[in-house]
Formats: structure tokens, sequence, C-alpha cells
């Protein structure tokens, strides 16, 4: 009678794509970092991370962006328990362990992919994975570029 109960229940919930996630991950250029990811409007969304390089320098933080369309048709079982979501957009790097120069920018196309376990409608687990790849400068000098590219793998808590 319980199991049924419990059953019904998780039944009756109305699970969604998330509105936010949080998360602490490991990648490249940014060896740990902490990553937030909020939806800002029914497509679109905007993260923003900060970590600390391969070295742990405390004093040369890192930060990485990107701002991305999650269409409805790369949501994959959105209104389930277990979710994924894809989404692409522009992305980039602050560095201050760029080459060649105190600080260092890279801005390029980003993707991601984001799964969700939904505990409750409002609260579930996620892992997130995304890649980017751009042309990169160190500090104000634009006319000397060079590829960039970052990549991190987060799980934290989706909202």
């Amino acid at each position: 009678m319980l199991l049924a109960c419990l059953v019904a229940a998780a039944a009756a919930q109305d699970f969604k794509p998330p509105n936010s996630t949080l998360g602490v991950g490991v990648g490249m250029p940014t060896l740990l970092s902490l990553q937030g990811e909020a939806w800002f409007a029914h497509q679109a969304s905007f993260v923003l991370g900060v970590g600390l390089p391969r070295d742990l320098a405390l004093n040369e933080p890192t930060f990485n962006w990107a701002l991305r369309w999650r269409p409805e048709f790369a949501c994959v079982a959105c209104d389930e328990r277990l979710s994924a979501t894809f989404g692409v957009g522009l992305g980039g790097l602050i560095d201050p362990v760029f080459p060649r120069a105190p600080w260092g920018f890279a801005v390029g196309p980003d993707l991601a992919g984001t799964g969700v376990y939904w505990f409750t409608p409002n609260l579930g687990i996620q892992a997130t994975a995304h890649v980017g790849l751009g042309p990169g400068w160190a500090g104000t000098n634009l006319s000397e570029g060079n590829l960039s590219g970052w990549a991190f793998l987060s799980a934290g808590l989706a909202f």
C-alpha cells in the first residue's frame, strides 16, 4: 500500500528543465571551478564560473562565461525525473596565466550538455559538460591572437 502511494506521488510530480544549476568542477585551463548557470528566458541561459589555475594559485583566479540557447527540441525527457538538455552559444575565458601577458581573454562557440535527476520538482542533482574553442588574446594586444580552448565537467545541484 505504501509503495503504491509513493509511486502515485512520484508520477503526479511535474518535472521541468532546470531554472538554475550550481556545481563544482574540474577542467582546463582551470583545474578546480565553481560553475553557475541560470535560465533568464524560456530557452536561454547564462553561465558564470570562477576557478583556480592548474597550480592552484589563490591569487590568480580564472573566469569563464557563456550565453547559451537551449532549445526545446534539444531537451530529452524534460518532463521526467531523469532528463538531459543540450545548448549552444557564445562563451569565453578570462585567464591571468595566459601566455605572454598578465591577463588573457578568449571568446568563441560553446557547447554544453546537462543531465538532471530530480528528487522533487524543484531540487535535483546535475552533471554538466561544456567545451569551447576560439581566438585568444594576451593583454590588450588584439593583433596577436592564438587559438584557445576550454572544457569543464561539473556536478552539483539543480533548481
